[in-house]
């Protein structure tokens, strides 16, 4: 899913039931797609 198109995301209105991993992609014209997996955490 596609989300925004800028240097940073911010997610708002999240839930401690969609806490857990997830998986971001970067991509741009220039390089081939950078793919990290990152924890989120919900307080």
């Amino acid at each position: 899913r596609d989300f925004v198109e800028d240097e940073y995301f911010e997610i708002t209105g999240i839930t401690k039931e969609q806490a857990g991993d997830y998986e971001c992609s970067a991509y741009n014209e220039v390089s081939s797609a950078d793919v990290r997996k990152v924890e989120v955490i919900v307080n």
